[in-house]
């Protein structure tokens, strides 16, 4: 399969984010492969790890569950970093159904975690979310 392969082929960089009051180390998604491979393939993450897609323009930021082997919960942020909206337990797409799912709003990144990350932290549309400078307003 080509996606497998390509992503066998990433290398990703990582970077501490905050969001609420958990720290969590961010797996970087910033080209157009790591973005659309995402968490794909992968049997799961650790509590204290989620992947950041980085995009250099605001959009809707679609996302699918199409070869994603766990759930997870998701954040979309405006490029001030705010929430824009979030969804919870999304599960990996079974067959050929494919379902996008779209923020309410355009969005500049999106922020994946293990499924129950969002409930067990406490995250709500008002949570502050903290990345490394120099990420805002890019």
């Amino acid at each position: 399969m080509f996606l497998k392969l390509i992503y066998s082929m990433q290398h990703y960089s990582t970077m501490p984010v905050q969001i609420g009051g958990k720290k969590c180390k961010a797996l970087i998604a910033d080209s157009f492969f790591k973005r659309a491979i995402g968490l794909m393939f992968r049997k799961g993450i650790d509590w204290d790890t989620c992947m950041l897609f980085i995009s250099n323009r605001d959009g809707m930021q679609g996302l699918t569950m199409q070869n994603m082997l766990f759930p997870i919960d998701v954040l979309w942020l405006g490029k001030d970093l705010n929430i824009v909206d979030m969804a919870s337990d999304l599960k990996p797409d079974k067959g050929f159904t494919f379902k996008t799912y779209n923020p309410k709003g355009k969005a500049r990144y999106v922020i994946e975690f293990r499924s129950g990350f969002l409930k067990k932290n406490s995250i709500n549309a008002g949570s502050k979310i903290k990345i490394k400078k120099g990420i805002e307003n890019k």
